[in-house]
């Protein structure tokens, strides 16, 4: 990646929010360097967000 870019990671937290984690430190040990991190999920008012 080009140190002079900035790089945002941006992912869903889902039903295994582990998994963003698991992909951040898979991305980190390949000495990417990310200026933001943004992290997305859904209300869980929503009954089929709920139930997932």
């Amino acid at each position: 990646m080009n140190p002079s870019r900035p790089a945002t990671f941006i992912a869903t937290l889902g039903g295994q929010p582990q998994v963003v984690t698991l992909a951040l430190d898979a991305l980190l040990a390949q000495n990417i360097v990310f200026d933001e991190i943004i992290v997305l999920y859904l209300s869980s008012e929503n009954k089929r967000v709920a139930h997932s």
